[in-house]
């Protein structure tokens, strides 16, 4: 059994690697931002808006990520999320459970608009004519319920970008 000062390194990494994530995702991200709000006024059109959405919401998830500095330990169909680390030296376990919580909403919502966002190129790609209501893709998919459950927020987010945000 090895000795836990073999994994102090590793754990230094660990902690190391979201810092410079977090720079990165802040200065890339910066750049990102300037370019589509200074240089790509029609070229994009909608697009831009999720680009935007999906940079911002990148940096506030490494920022979040820096300061609570997750664990994440799965056995078989489920997962735990927790963190060692007191931020800003809060020791209330609800004030705890709020932080962390919201590190989970900020993962699942960069989950959720990236997957927006390929799937909006797909519908720009393949089927660049359709401009009808989303949802009635939705009968396309076997298990409609769970689609609709599942597809309707993004469908009802690209519907709106595609109707309303269109630059023409």
């Amino acid at each position: 059994m090895p000795a836990a000062g073999n994994y102090l390194r590793w754990i230094t990494l660990c902690q190391a690697l979201p810092q410079i994530g977090v720079y990165t995702s802040i200065g890339l991200g910066s750049t990102v931002l300037f370019l589509n709000f200074c240089g790509a006024q029609k070229q994009f059109g909608p697009y831009k808006y999720i680009l935007n959405s999906f940079t911002i919401l990148g940096m506030i998830f490494a920022i979040v990520d820096v300061i609570v500095y997750p664990n994440v330990h799965n056995y078989n169909a489920g997962f735990i999320v927790f963190t060692f680390v007191k931020p800003f030296g809060i020791s209330d376990l609800n004030e705890l459970e709020i932080i962390l919580a919201s590190y989970t909403f900020f993962y699942a919502a960069t989950i959720a608009l990236l997957s927006t966002q390929f799937i909006y190129r797909y519908w720009e790609l393949s089927e660049p004519y359709y401009y009808g209501t989303c949802i009635d893709l939705l009968d396309r998919f076997p298990f409609e319920k769970t689609a609709k459950i599942i597809l309707q927020p993004q469908l009802l987010t690209l519907n709106y970008l595609k109707t309303h945000l269109a630059d023409k």
